[in-house]
């Protein structure tokens, strides 16, 4: 029997948050460059890592009725997701998807096909590291003095940072 949308689904299909959790060769990047940071006293804390399909499709679903992009009558169904997006009112189907969105704190529109889902991303929010040498891949060491430095540095060990108003997110292709 289908459950309507709301934050009640936020808790289910858990995503990881160790880098443990990541596939080869990306947990191996990612790992040296959290090692590189731990060694240099930045402040790290990861938010994310493998991120299961079914959590995938709840998150970008409700974000695209939150914003208008989809009907919630529109939403393809997910097998294992016995999940109703359509309220007895579209406010309250919307207002749903609201409450997902905030619950599973969405600052950009999620991938159906996110790294995260094959484990080759991880969002981190790293603080502290202004004025830090930080260690490159190649042993050479960067001062940071904004997060563009951070980007650099974690080119070096292939992990990679391309969407701007997406800070924690960090992965094989920087997608």
């Amino acid at each position: 029997m289908k459950e309507f949308s709301g934050k009640t689904w936020v808790p289910r299909f858990p995503g990881r948050k160790t880098v443990d959790a990541l596939n080869s060769p990306f947990k191996e990047r990612a790992q040296n460059f959290i090692d590189a940071l731990t060694a240099a006293d930045v402040i790290i804390k990861i938010s994310a890592t493998l991120r299961p399909p079914e959590r995938a499709y709840l998150m970008h679903f409700s974000f695209q009725i939150a914003m208008g992009s989809i009907a919630p009558n529109a939403v393809p169904p997910m097998d294992g997701v016995d999940i109703e997006w359509v309220h007895p009112t579209k406010a309250s189907s919307i207002q749903a998807a609201r409450d997902m969105v905030n619950g599973y704190g969405i600052v950009k529109e999620p991938s159906l096909t996110s790294n995260h889902i094959k484990g080759f991303a991880i969002d981190m929010t790293l603080s502290e590291f202004l004025t830090k040498e930080i260690k490159k891949a190649d042993g050479s060491k960067l001062r940071v003095a904004a997060f563009k430095d951070l980007i650099i540095i974690g080119e070096s060990y292939q992990v990679f940072h391309k969407v701007p108003n997406d800070l924690p997110h960090w992965s094989i292709t920087g997608r």
